[in-house]
This record gives structure tokens, sequence and C-alpha cells, in this order.
């Protein structure tokens, strides 16, 4: 299953669907949900991704509960975003790439609005150590947050409470949950919600 919350993102994702080679895309279905109020029971996947969408998120902890929720014990979910580094230069490192390279490529595909929230998105998201206090909070037993690619990406694994995580810090252009059952990887569901991020 893929879940968003647009049901345009929704449109675009399975017009190409029949583009992507290995087999577990041919399966998906495609469902117009929230990942602040994900329509599953309790326990339900095996695994859970998100891709540049908790940064987007409102209510952060509420999204972090969910994913909590929804997953089976002994399952594992990744979290994909951009790091906010506690280094200066690395922060203006990014602040320089954005502005210099991000924004004038999305400009060529008629983006350019919808990239220039990312410094502000990233000023306002959670350092490591508060990602991997958020996952506790959530229930989680363990998390480490691992800085990468200079500080640019981060990778935030292992919580543990019968449960484990990974979560990643990092640079693509969508916002979205997707959440797999690894028993046959035909199961997905991606949150991306517009109207509930910023």
């Amino acid at each position: 299953m893929a879940v968003d919350f647009s049901s345009q993102q929704l449109q675009t994702a399975a017009s190409r669907q029949d583009q992507r080679w290995k087999p577990c895309y041919k399966n998906i279905k495609w469902i117009e949900g929230d990942a602040l109020d994900l329509p599953f029971t309790d326990c339900y996947f095996d695994a859970v991704t998100v891709g540049y969408g908790l940064r987007n998120v409102v209510d952060k902890p509420k999204a972090m509960r969910e994913i909590f929720r929804v997953l089976k014990p002994g399952s594992r979910a990744s979290i994909l975003d951009f790091n906010k580094s506690s280094s200066l230069f690395t922060t203006s490192l990014q602040s320089w790439m954005i502005d210099n390279v991000v924004v004038p490529l999305a400009s060529g595909y008629g983006l350019t609005e919808e990239y220039k929230y990312l410094k502000s998105s990233i000023l306002h998201y959670l350092t490591g150590k508060e990602l991997e206090e958020l996952a506790k909070e959530a229930g989680f037993s363990a998390a480490k947050h691992y800085e990468l690619g200079g500080g640019l990406m981060g990778d935030l694994e292992r919580f543990d409470q019968n449960q484990t995580i990974e979560m990643k810090s990092g640079t693509v252009h969508t916002s979205d949950l997707a959440t797999f059952e690894l028993s046959d990887w035909k199961s997905a569901s991606s949150i991306n919600d517009p109207g509930r991020y910023n």
C-alpha cells in the first residue's frame, strides 16, 4: 500500500509505477491517508520508511508515535532527511548548496518556490540528539544518530523495543512516509501531506 495525503501526488506516483523495474513496485496499492493518523491497525507492518517527511510534519511526536504504533514487534523502519548539524561550517555549507545548487536546479523544473523553504525547514528541524529523544519518547528504547556526508546527512538507527528503526538524513526532493511488509515487499504506505507540512 502507498498512502499519501495528496490525491494528486498519488496519481503522479501511480502513473510512474510501470516505469519501475523491480517486481515489488508492480503490486503497490495507492491509498489517500495521513501520516498523523495512519489508516492501519496496530502492529500492522514489518517495516516503515520515511523519506524527507518527518521534517515537514507539524506534529513530529505524533508522527513518530504512529510509526511505532503500526510496526510489528521485531520490525524495522528507516527515516531519511536533511541533517540539522551543530557545526557552523556544515550549516554554512549546507545553506550555500541549497542556495547555489538545489534551488537553481529546481528552478529548471519550475519548482523554485517548492525548494526555497528548505533552509527554513532545516533550521526548525531537530538535531540528531533531539531525534534520538523523539524516538525514545515514542516508545523505542534505543536510538543513535550518526552524521554522514560531512554532516550534511545523518543516520539515526537501532531503535530497540522489539523494534529496530534506522533514521537517515540526506538530500532528496519529496516528503513521504513509506511502509513495507518485509515478508514479500508487496505493500507500502507513503505519506505526503502538503496541507499539514511546513
